[in-house]
């Protein structure tokens, strides 16, 4: 049995679920990447390292899924990402790309 078919149909099939997990995958690299800025942090110890990297890229990743949530909800759309209009694709990615402090 392949992994995916012991996870229920509705957790695959569903576009939040993907979009969090999705999110998670590309932001955590990105997270460790950064280490060498956040003072201190290439010293500190492994898994305070790892435990601090890996919260970093959970929160990004929930603030992704809010940013889909809200463009789901002004599209009427949750699966708008499977046939994306040009304004909800625009505002999607402005607002995950907009600059903010850390």
């Amino acid at each position: 049995m392949r992994p995916l078919e012991r996870l229920p149909r509705t957790l695959v099939d569903s576009p939040e679920a993907n979009v969090l997990f999705f999110a998670f995958l590309v932001n955590d690299p990105w997270e460790f990447l950064q280490v060498p800025l956040f003072a201190g942090l290439a010293e500190a110890p492994h898994w305070h390292g790892v435990r601090f990297c890996t919260g970093a890229a959970v929160g990004d990743a929930v603030l992704i899924l809010a940013i889909y949530s809200l463009v789901a909800t002004l599209a009427r759309d949750r699966r708008w990402v499977l046939h994306p209009r040009v304004w909800a694709l625009t505002l999607f990615v402005g607002t995950v790309r907009a600059p903010r402090d850390r």
